[in-house]
């Protein structure tokens, strides 16, 4: 016990080295701890075998004080032999048999006398062998005795040391906790400004956008203007050139009346007119290329793109739409997500592009997308010109698309 008291002691002697985190260094606290209550394990039991050499030796106080009783009184029997032996002289084998008056008496006062004697010297050895094993049993039970103090305090002193460690310990862990809070603060904080910034040129992207395609459908209906006041006007001169084929042939009865009138003169070859030119015939009117023309479409644009049917529709297996319009699943059209406001979408035509295929549709109606992950929701007559069979078979694929 004595060992790996020592072995326990030199163990604590060197403080441990810093961790790196919080959790660590409580583990380490905790290890420290363990060794607190080994230590105080060993201090309860060093106690206790302190508290039974104070018993052992409450024990040998008591023998002693008998054995010292016995002692005064076998000095007291020796001292009175002695002193009648002294005074007496001891008998010896000649007073015994002159005094004895039958063989058998003799014989008897002969062993008696010699078992006195021997009696004498047992009681001096006895006595002297008591006090020899007394006082090594008293100095045996102090050595331990002191030896346990000694333990005791070498046990004191280590758990004095190991408790200033895991004071430190506990110390460095909060100190470490708070520095962790403090840097994951300052990290959801970095976080959240990022992501304000982000929501900010997010926001500042989309009125951008919203700006270039009003300017974009203003230009177009510039455009749409300008051509129907150009083709009015070239309606207009086409009305204005008959009339004047008509006023040609009056001018000419004119002229002809006023040569019969100077037959005599002779009339001067008239100028050959020129051919008039032919009139160019007007021209058929073109089918209406809303679908495909593409001259004032914006950027394209590329998202994640879902799918739905009437069957999932909201309500499910109704037709209807944000705008009114039915759901026609042999229609193409799409629907926009409801964060950007798509009512002032409707209506609109929008071009789709997948793996090399160009499809035009119209924007009928909006839904969640995912909290707007999601740029569009193609309906039937969509994902299945780009090659899927079904909704879940199209699933979310990423296409391009851009306003007309």
């Amino acid at each position: 016990m004595l060992g790996a008291t020592l072995a326990l002691g030199s163990a604590v002697a060197a403080p441990p080295a810093w961790a790196e985190t919080s959790s660590e260094v409580r583990a380490q606290a905790d290890k420290e701890h363990a060794r607190l209550e080994e230590l105080s394990e060993q201090m309860a039991q060093n106690r206790a075998e302190l508290d039974e050499c104070d018993r052992q030796i409450d024990d040998l106080a008591e023998q002693s004080i008998e054995l010292q009783g016995t002692l005064i009184e076998d000095r007291g029997s020796l001292a009175h032999m002695v002193s009648t032996t002294y005074r007496w002289g001891a008998p010896s084998i000649a007073d015994i048999a002159l005094s004895s008056k039958t063989l058998d008496e003799f014989v008897s006062r002969l062993y008696y006398a010699q078992k006195v004697t021997e009696w004498e010297t047992q009681c001096v050895e006895q006595l002297k062998d008591d006090k020899e094993q007394l006082t090594e049993q008293m100095n045996h039970i102090e050595e331990a005795r002191t030896e346990r103090r000694r333990v005791a305090e070498e046990l004191d002193a280590a758990y004095e040391e190991v408790s200033q460690t895991v004071d430190a310990l506990m110390a460095r862990a909060a100190t470490l906790e708070q520095q962790e809070r403090e840097a994951e603060e300052a990290r959801l904080a970095k976080i959240a400004k990022q992501a304000e910034a982000e929501r900010k040129r997010k926001a500042a992207e989309a009125e951008k956008a919203d700006a270039e395609r009003i300017a974009r459908e203003e230009a177009a209906e510039l455009a749409r203007k300008t051509q129907a006041q150009e083709e009015a006007e070239a309606g207009a001169t086409g009305a204005e050139e008959p009339n004047a084929q008509q006023e040609e042939p009056a001018q000419q009865g004119d002229a002809q009346d006023q040569g019969d009138a100077s037959a005599q003169e002779p009339a001067p070859e008239p100028e050959p007119e020129p051919e008039p030119e032919p009139e160019p015939e007007p021209a058929e009117p073109e089918p209406a290329q809303e679908e495909t023309d593409t001259s004032a479409a914006g950027d394209w644009i590329e998202c994640i793109a879902s799918a739905y049917t009437i069957a999932d529709n909201d309500p499910p297996g109704t037709t209807a739409t944000a705008s009114g319009i039915p759901l026609d699943e042999s229609v193409p059209t799409v629907a926009l997500p409801m964060s950007i406001s798509p009512a002032r979408f409707y209506g609109m035509k929008i071009q789709i592009e997948y793996m090399g295929m160009t499809i035009i549709a119209t924007i009928t109606d909006c839904g969640d997308m995912d909290g707007g992950n999601r740029g569009l929701d193609l309906t039937p007559a969509i994902f299945q010109a780009f090659g899927a069979s079904t909704a879940d078979e199209w699933g979310l694929r990423t296409v391009r698309y851009r306003f007309l």
